[in-house]
């Protein structure tokens, strides 16, 4: 059976709480961009209900690592 892979959409419904899909919990944990994609939607919900801490720890070290080595 083919593994299906989750989209944005579905995504956001699991962070909105609309869906609870154990399949879709199990990709987050296998697959990191879909982790990262969930993590920024939780972020933008938050900000969106004005519930940010007052300081954000954000860790761009990789992304910037990997950027460098593209160039």
């Amino acid at each position: 059976m083919a593994k299906v892979m989750a989209n944005k959409e579905q995504i956001s419904a699991l962070v909105d709480g609309e869906i609870q899909d154990k399949v879709l919990l199990e990709q987050l944990g296998d697959d990191l961009e879909l982790a990262d994609t969930f993590g920024r939607y939780h972020l933008y919900g938050d900000a969106l209900r004005s519930e940010l801490p007052s300081q954000l720890r954000l860790d761009m070290s990789d992304r910037v690592a990997a950027a460098l080595a593209d160039e």
